[in-house]
């Protein structure tokens, strides 16, 4: 969606408009505006994307926006003993034995393959709980998502041209703590893209409405 002049109603071009600041001015009568007052918000209410909540950023450092949100949440205090005690006693009961007599046992390997999938998925969620992050990063019309812990993790790339609609995904029922999302963020490119679950829900209606604003301004 383009920005208009509210006062002469001429579109405003990308480059007069200033998004650190949150500004814009009219080249055709010269009028200075917020931004955000003239962009709808999936909130309800004008938007700022240099005003993130707690455990989120935006940053921009010449032709690269990068905005992100930690997955830090107190689903940690659960997630993580499930993850010691659950990995711990499978694994050690299945291949510690092993180890510790050096012998193979191939069926009893082969049957603890699920315990060993499983143990690594509860290890990743509770890793995520405590350190993990979602960060978006758009830089000369391309977008990147990762999501992970450090330098490891899920990364999709996209067209930012190619963006038709960014939307939340509300799926049914929810069994959630009041702070934590079971909806997600879809961005309908060439194909569609769906991340954000791990986010409490200020973080993820932030992450969302900055994609919203930088799409109807660019």
């Amino acid at each position: 969606m383009p920005v208009y002049c509210p006062k002469c109603e001429e579109k405003v071009p990308a480059e007069a408009v200033d998004i650190v600041a949150d500004r814009a001015t009219c080249p055709h009568c010269q009028r200075s505006f917020d931004v955000s007052s003239v962009l709808p918000s999936v909130s309800g209410h004008h938007f700022n994307p240099n005003q993130p909540p707690s455990g989120a950023w935006f940053d921009i450092r010449g032709d690269e926006v990068r905005m992100g949100a930690s997955t830090r949440s107190i689903m940690a205090l659960m997630a993580v003993p499930f993850a010691l005690i659950y990995t711990g006693g499978s694994l050690g009961t299945i291949y510690l034995p092993q180890l510790l007599a050096w012998e193979f046992e191939p069926l009893r390997s082969i049957l603890g393959l699920p315990f060993l999938f499983s143990g690594f998925f509860f290890t990743s969620y509770a890793l995520m709980t405590v350190v993990g992050r979602v960060e978006i990063t758009i830089r000369q019309g391309r977008g990147r998502i990762f999501i992970g812990v450090g330098r490891y993790g899920w990364t999709r790339r996209f067209d930012w041209g190619d963006v038709n609609t960014i939307r939340e995904d509300k799926p049914e029922p929810r069994f959630y703590p009041h702070n934590i999302c079971a909806d997600s963020i879809i961005i309908d490119a060439k194909r569609k893209l769906s991340f954000g679950g791990l986010l409490e829900k200020a973080r993820l209606h932030y992450l969302l409405n900055t994609l919203i604003y930088l799409r109807a301004i660019s």
